[in-house]
């Protein structure tokens, strides 16, 4: 054992390195993981994310806090994309600083207003997100952003915490036209005005009358998406109550405020937006107010009838008692347009 210890050692002196050498290989070993860490994170897709502030009316009353979770949450809620946030006061640039930042963009964010016409200068198939005041739509950025073939998203406030106009709207709502359930955030326009009403008002109510036995007079206002075509209780609620002057006033002037649970339903939004970024825009199929609500009275219509069909074989057996199968009476559909 000896020998051949011996004959290791003359085969394979030691080797003395040299502590600067070790330091090298150190650092180059550090270099080459970092580079690969770059390159992985290169192969992220990038979203460059341009919010849009207000100085006056309609604005985000905590703007650096939402600036904040822009810049920071979103990396660690959706680590899928590379995230580049910046925030702009448009009306404080030059056009063609606006038009710099607008194209640099692929997701625009601001509260409803005219610093969103920027969005004229986004590449096509970016995506614009509108905050909308309490229980507000307008569809103009909507329909500027689909006719430039760019995708659209909204989000609404609906909740008294993210609003100042909160005891302003109840209190502007004397007749009651609305009730508003704070623990499941739902919305029931009463009933019990029908015997208030006439002429035209009551026309209009017995519209929502037809439109909300769909789903039991109780809805609740999207905060995720465009209210327009697809919620009849807040078609009904924005046109035929006393809620109109209201949510298209002074509450349309409101500032929005974002707290935790706002922050939760504007990252629905934000990771609907990013995986559009890019993405061929199609067209949905609108249907005009008529053509809903034909459909709605329809569907309704076709229930009754199976009702009625189930209730002929036990008529038999209820011969001499009182009916209790609820009647309804609708106007022409041309009377219903609000």
């Amino acid at each position: 054992p000896d020998e051949q210890a011996e004959g290791a050692a003359r085969l394979a002196p030691p080797i003395s390195v040299p502590s600067d050498a070790l330091a090298n290989i150190d650092r180059a070993v550090s270099e080459y993981l970092e580079k690969a860490g770059d390159n992985q994170k290169a192969k992220r897709p990038i979203r460059r994310v341009l919010v849009a502030h207000r100085k006056e009316k309609r604005t985000v009353a905590n703007a650096a806090e939402l600036d904040q979770w822009l810049a920071t949450r979103l990396p660690v809620l959706l680590p899928q994309y590379e995230w580049q946030v910046r925030s702009v006061y448009f009306g404080t640039l030059k056009n063609h600083e606006r038009i710099q930042l607008a194209h640099w963009a692929d997701i625009l964010l601001g509260i409803h207003g005219a610093d969103l016409t920027n969005l004229v200068n986004m590449k096509p198939a970016s995506v614009v997100v509108e905050f909308n005041m309490l229980f507000f739509f307008e569809s103009r950025f909507r329909e500027m952003a689909r006719s430039l073939q760019m995708h659209y998203f909204a989000w609404t406030c609906t909740r008294r915490d993210c609003t100042n106009v909160w005891s302003g709207v109840v209190r502007n709502d004397p007749a009651g036209h609305w009730i508003y359930d704070y623990e499941t955030e739902r919305i029931r326009l009463n009933p019990s005005l029908v015997n208030r009403l006439e002429g035209n008002s009551l026309e209009k109510f017995k519209v929502h009358a037809e439109r909300t036995r769909l789903y039991d007079g109780w809805f609740k206002w999207p905060t995720d998406r465009y209210v327009g075509f697809d919620c009849l209780g807040c078609d009904i609620m924005s046109c035929c109550t006393s809620m109109q002057e209201t949510l298209y006033g002074a509450q349309r002037e409101s500032d929005v405020i974002f707290h935790k649970k706002e922050f939760e339903e504007l990252l629905v939004v934000m990771k609907r937006a990013a995986e559009s970024v890019g993405t061929v825009f199609v067209p949905d199929v609108v249907l005009s107010f008529a053509e809903r609500l034909e459909a709605a009275v329809k569907a309704n219509r076709e229930r009754e009838v199976d009702m009625a069909v189930e209730g002929t074989s036990s008529a038999k057996n209820n011969r001499g008692k009182p009916s209790t199968q609820r009647q309804v009476v609708m106007p022409a559909i041309e009377d219903r347009m609000p």
